[in-house]
């Protein structure tokens, strides 16, 4: 089975856009560089707990994560049955 980048993508933007229209609700994990709400305490991806509150960093960092390539979960090939 192949990945469907497409609706990965997709997502990804829809995401993105939502956190650039209300940056001040999230915040950038310190750790990680995640990308968070504003309500959460310990970063979901990576278990920190400094977070840059700054929405210009947020908007920066978003900014990033959108523009990022899809890559696969593992570094081998994914072999089909």
């Amino acid at each position: 089975m192949r990945p469907r980048f497409g609706t990965r993508t997709a997502n990804v933007a829809r995401n993105v856009a939502a956190i650039l229209a209300s940056a001040h609700d999230f915040q950038v994990c310190e750790g990680c560089e995640g990308v968070v709400h504003r309500a959460c305490v310990r970063c979901c991806l990576c278990n920190a707990y400094r977070f840059d509150t700054s929405p210009d960093r947020v908007r920066r960092r978003a900014k990033a994560i959108g523009r990022r390539r899809p890559e696969p979960l593992t570094s081998q090939p994914i072999e089909e049955e």
